[in-house]
């Protein structure tokens, strides 16, 4: 399965000085923290891919197109995608981890994949995190940068190429405020706004006017003021504190964001167009922006609509995403743009074989933004009342003919029935009967979307 992914993997790189990155997008799996009072959700929900268990659910192999809370994590700060695993940040410093292990990107010490959440042994006091191809950086509070998993190219930044399936400190890296992991490279923004970057360059992603990889940290020449910096699979952005777009490395597909397209741009550029822009975040070949009046702007790669833009057509520069504003965050996975509005609703747009849209399909291209079905919403919150669990329930299951679905408070308005890879198969429910009808459904597990005037409840049926 690897072989067939191993050059369309894309990598969530947004870190900011604050630290908070609460929606991340991966190879083809989301993540998100609820906010506030639905922190008793469970605190994150995933979606999409899920080959390794990069869900967190304790499956594998079983693809989710609707977002499901995980268990066992809760007071979460941050979230990271990487090809097939995750990493959670928790608010008291401690770092979690779930997914393929193979190279020991789970940091456990081991190469045992893990269907569900385990701590990071050895590790506290960390403030970001991100998560690459198949390695992953940490940093603390006292400023040094940990790194762990695949080290063909020197992306650990340890001097040499070993892999390590425990954390290893980044030689000759203090006073650093944050970090960024691209496929095979590493980025971190020194205290006074330098740029610090270590791993594969072929690309000329490393931003030093060569296409020299690099075992140990160096300085990109020229570049200061940034406060925010990102990775994808062969460029590299910076957020200056200026609102500036920066951009390096791999340009054919116009990821640099200069108008045209060339193979590299090895030396930082800034991106023409955009400006008072407030975070970044780099996906496998595209770039997403936003700007202080809380509209998004894209560029790069456009093969499955990730721009938004209603075409396939690659963006050279930078263009609105239409039809979304009052947007608070941003991610890119893998050709696939994510967007968390204030109002607490999901947007995404573009590649969706896996369901990492959330939005209950798996078609494989969608080319404006559509909302992901009801995360964090299986709980309801009433000003000045305490928080109440909308309790759903199907009978009988396994069920043969009709499927009866009970709401026990809460007025049903829908019942959607979708097979397990995300395809709609029925939403002939009967609000008089209280029943769906199954008997046309061939034998299999089946998920039902229960919804209400409150939110979205998901249960899992099997249909003999």
């Amino acid at each position: 399965m690897k072989s067939l992914i191993a050059f369309s993997i894309a990598f969530l790189s947004l870190t900011t000085m604050a630290f908070s990155q609460t929606i991340a997008g991966g190879s083809g799996h989301t993540l998100l923290i609820c906010p506030g009072s639905k922190q008793s959700l469970g605190g994150l929900q995933t979606w999409g891919f899920n080959y390794y268990g990069q869900l967190g659910n304790g499956n594998s192999g079983i693809n989710e197109p609707l977002p499901a809370s995980v268990n066992g994590v809760s007071g979460l700060s941050a979230v990271s995608g990487g090809a097939m695993h995750s990493i959670l940040l928790e608010g008291n410093g401690q770092v979690i981890t779930m997914g393929e292990n193979d190279r020991g990107q789970l940091g456990t010490g081991n190469n045992d994949d893990s269907y569900v959440p385990v701590s990071v042994p050895g590790l506290s006091n960390i403030t970001a995190i991100s998560a690459g191809w198949e390695h992953s950086l940490a940093l603390k509070n006292d400023g040094t940068v940990w790194a762990w998993g695949y080290n063909a190219y020197g992306q650990l930044g340890t001097g040499d190429t070993i892999y390590h399936n425990a954390p290893v400190q980044v030689a000759g890296l203090t006073g650093i405020t944050g970090i960024a992991a691209g496929r095979h490279h590493s980025l971190a923004i020194g205290a006074n706004g330098t740029v610090w970057v270590w791993g594969w360059n072929p690309y000329g992603q490393l931003g030093d006017n060569t296409t020299a990889n690099s075992l140990t940290a160096i300085q990109v020449p020229g570049l200061t003021g940034v406060i925010a910096v990102g990775g994808g699979d062969g460029h590299s952005i910076a957020l200056k504190n200026d609102g500036t777009v920066w951009a390096w490395g791999f340009n054919v597909l116009g990821q640099i964001g200069q108008g045209n397209w060339s193979f590299n741009v090895a030396t930082p550029t800034q991106v023409m167009g955009v400006s008072n822009i407030l975070s970044i975040s780099s996906g496998r070949f595209h770039n997403v922006a936003l700007k202080s009046d809380g509209t998004v702007w894209t560029w790069g790669s456009n093969a499955y609509g990730e721009m938004g833009d209603g075409t396939t057509d690659d963006a050279l520069s930078p263009i609105q995403l239409a039809g979304l504003s009052n947007v608070s965050e941003i991610a890119a996975g893998d050709e696939y743009t994510l967007v968390l509005k204030n109002d607490g609703t999901v947007w995404g747009l573009g590649l969706n074989g896996s369901g990492q849209i959330g939005n209950g399909t798996m078609w494989n291209q969608i080319m404006s933004p559509e909302p992901a079905t009801g995360p964090c919403t299986a709980h309801q919150t009433t000003t000045g009342l305490a928080e109440e669990e909308i309790l759903v329930s199907v009978y009988p299951n396994p069920a043969t003919d009709e499927l009866t679905v009970i709401a026990e408070n809460a007025v049903i308005e829908n019942v959607v029935v979708y097979t397990a890879d995300g395809r709609i198969c029925t939403s002939s429910f009967d609000m008089v009967t209280g029943t769906v009808n199954v008997k046309g459904l061939a034998t299999g597990s089946y998920y039902a979307t229960i919804g209400t005037k409150t939110g979205n409840s998901k249960v899992k049926f099997v249909k003999l």
